[in-house]
């Protein structure tokens, strides 16, 4: 006498993938909400912040203007973006020779930031997910 064991690699596959698209999905959106909170410092006034820390908030159109991308599927890879469309936004974030300007990350050193958290959420999501029939 002989058990049979029946896998549907395929099925399993499809779960793992739309479980890292909501993963990776959620950790954009709880990091578009944490570079806003980074760059929601400030009181208007003109005085800069200091170089290597979040600019200041002026008028709040660059803390606007951060948005989270859906998770998209490529090959293997699930991934998002979490950025700003504004000019002067890679001008903070980078730093400019021509504009003298200091670098004043936002994006990647709150990305830095919150990474463990961010790593956690996913694993967790994810497995809670594949549990789930």
């Amino acid at each position: 006498m002989a058990a049979r064991i029946k896998w549907d690699a395929r099925n399993y596959e499809k779960r793992l993938q739309r479980a890292t698209v909501a993963a990776v999905g959620g950790a954009a959106i709880f990091l578009e909400t944490k570079v806003k909170e980074a760059l929601n410092k400030g009181d208007g006034r003109i005085k800069p912040s200091k170089p290597g820390t979040p600019p200041h908030k002026r008028t709040g159109t660059l803390g606007r203007s951060i948005t989270a991308l859906p998770a998209l599927i490529k090959g293997k890879r699930v991934s998002s973006k979490v950025g700003t469309n504004l000019i002067y936004g890679a001008v903070h974030e980078h730093g400019s020779i021509t504009n003298n300007t200091p670098q004043r990350s936002f994006l990647a050193s709150t990305a830095r930031k919150e990474q463990d958290v961010i790593v956690r959420s996913i694993k967790k999501i994810i497995a809670k997910r594949m549990k789930k029939k």
